[in-house]
């Protein structure tokens, strides 16, 4: 009867010594799975940081001007207005608002003294010519 108690006991301790282990292996499953979900988590916001930094990166691109390469800010409109009438943006440029502002009237400006009085001169000249030929059409006649 002795053996049989020795036995029991054994299976005892055996059984305890499965159950810590599964325990034990419950317990590290249950880790692992936590440190692959933080991993997850991680990489999502790594993916994201990387995204917003090529989206801020676009962004300013997108806000330099194509001509001198600055970044545009809240009054930098000269840039614009040089690229509209085409006069160009070379060595030497205004740096202060005043001057900017006065560069970017001084451009438009400058366009509008050459542009209107010849587009109205060669409303003027197509006319006439249109008169003409409707006169020499008629002596044809």
């Amino acid at each position: 009867m002795a053996f049989l108690n020795e036995v029991g006991k054994a299976i005892g301790k055996a059984s305890q010594g499965i159950s810590d282990a599964a325990q034990t292996i419950g317990e590290t499953a249950k880790e692992t799975r936590e440190n692959i979900a933080r991993e997850r988590q991680e990489k999502e916001r790594e993916k994201e940081n990387q995204k917003f930094a090529e989206q801020e990166k676009a962004a300013e691109i997108a806000r330099k001007c194509p001509h001198c390469g600055e970044v545009l800010k809240a009054f930098q409109t000269i840039c614009p207005a040089c690229g509209l009438t085409t006069v160009g943006y070379g060595d030497v440029y205004a740096t202060s608002s005043i001057g900017k502002l006065i560069t970017m009237i001084s451009a438009v400006l400058g366009i509008a003294i050459v542009a209107l009085p010849a587009g109205i001169i060669i409303a003027g000249y197509q006319d006439e010519l249109e008169e003409q030929k409707r006169l020499s059409g008629n002596k044809n006649k």
